[in-house]
């Protein structure tokens, strides 16, 4: 090991060197940041997918007893055919439940308790894959969509 008796000289790291560790830092918060919204959108995906289900679900019932299921025993009337796996039906993967309501003779599957981020990203995957047969309501403690499914 070389001594160097200048008083000038300080240990430290170069210019160079602090570049690259901040280009590393920001490489991987990226690549964080993309990843989740990646996974978000997976869970968003899935929902779409419940909702085609609970409407092949629904149209199998309507085909098989010639009328609509009601919307209190909306799950366990479907349950009760066998057409769908739990008369609970599974949580969305995005959080909140799932519930179904009646408007204007029309049934509805809504998705509940969602962030304003959730809302804005599953209506546009919502109007992409359904069209414009959505309900939306925003309010303090409760946010959620509602498609209809007959």
């Amino acid at each position: 090991m070389k001594k160097i008796n200048n008083k000038n000289y300080v240990e430290g790291f170069t210019l160079v060197e602090i570049s690259i560790v901040l280009l590393i830092i920001g490489i991987l918060t990226g690549t964080i940041l993309k990843g989740k919204s990646i996974i978000e959108s997976v869970r968003i995906d899935s929902v779409i997918n419940d909702i085609r289900t609970i409407q092949m679900a629904y149209n199998q019932y309507v085909n098989i007893t010639s009328n609509k299921p009601n919307t209190t025993d909306f799950f366990k009337q479907l349950k009760s055919y066998e057409l769908i796996e739990s008369e609970t039906f599974k949580k969305p993967r995005i959080g909140g439940s799932y519930s179904v309501m009646e408007n204007n003779n029309h049934q509805y599957l809504q998705v509940d308790n969602l962030t304003e981020k959730q809302l804005i990203s599953l209506k546009a995957k919502i109007k992409s894959n359904f069209g414009d047969d959505i309900v939306t309501t925003s309010g303090n403690s409760n946010t959620s969509i509602a498609v209809q499914i007959d």
